[in-house]
């Protein structure tokens, strides 16, 4: 599933020399193993990612933040055809985390 999700971020133009690489493909396998987890996002999340990488949680959501300013800089209409239409506005944190989550179930589910 790592692997699905790798491909997903690249998919949005997002490689491994960003900082917030490992903690997006961390943040969303989190997600995916326990989709109530989403409730609390600082708590269930951005806590245990930090917690992983050695880093402050504000230090995660900030590094993800940046990753979705550019894809929706420069990805916008890669991450709508992944998000769907209804995705006016660029998304928080959780919710682009949703869509890349929601993505690889779709994935995993059509390959299984």
């Amino acid at each position: 599933m790592k692997e699905t999700i790798e491909q997903t971020v690249r998919y949005l133009g997002i490689t491994r020399n960003y900082r917030g690489y490992r903690q997006l493909v961390l943040a969303v396998q989190l997600a995916l193993e326990d989709e109530d987890r989403m409730l609390n996002i600082i708590s269930h999340i951005y806590k245990p990612v930090a917690d992983r990488l050695h880093c402050d949680y504000r230090t995660v959501e900030r590094n993800i933040r940046t990753i979705i300013n550019r894809v929706w800089n420069e990805n916008e209409k890669q991450l709508k055809k992944l998000g769907g239409d209804y995705l006016q506005n660029k998304p928080t944190v959780s919710e682009f985390i949703d869509i890349i989550a929601n993505h690889v179930r779709k994935t995993c589910r059509v390959h299984i």
